[in-house]
């Protein structure tokens, strides 16, 4: 292995991910339920109130199941949630391969954000009647 490949293999490891569990599973509570709620997240992703409770202490590795089933129960892909810097309403994606792809991703993101600053109605005028 190349010293450059070697540095990335040590800055990936350096990440703490129990801590970036936990900041994102706390960013996604306080989105969707106005803030950190381990009851609430316990009773609705089916996970012991004990568990959670280590998780936000940082004191547990969770495994893939539980991880799937979080991410499941806010709607975001399980890689996403260890992802430092983890924003809600903005979630990482992973990157396109070509720059057809890129070009694609970015048209396909701008009109998501034109279309969500449209009004409802604008969309019930423009949609064709059935006959």
């Amino acid at each position: 292995m190349q010293n450059n490949e070697l540095d990335l293999m040590h800055a990936h490891t350096a990440i703490d991910n129990k801590a970036t569990l936990w900041a994102s599973l706390s960013a996604l509570m306080k989105k969707h339920y106005g803030g950190e709620n381990l009851n609430r997240l316990a009773k609705e992703v089916k996970l012991g109130l004990g568990t959670c409770g280590r998780i936000k202490a940082q004191q547990t590795s969770v495994g893939l199941d539980t991880l799937e089933k979080i991410a499941a129960h806010f709607q975001v892909a399980a890689w996403q949630l260890l992802v430092p810097g983890f924003d809600p309403d903005n979630p990482p994606v992973l990157q396109p391969v070509t720059k057809i792809e890129r070009q694609l991703y970015e048209r396909i993101m701008q009109a998501a954000k034109d279309i969500a600053q449209e009004p409802a109605a604008q969309y019930l005028r423009d949609t064709p009647k059935s006959s």
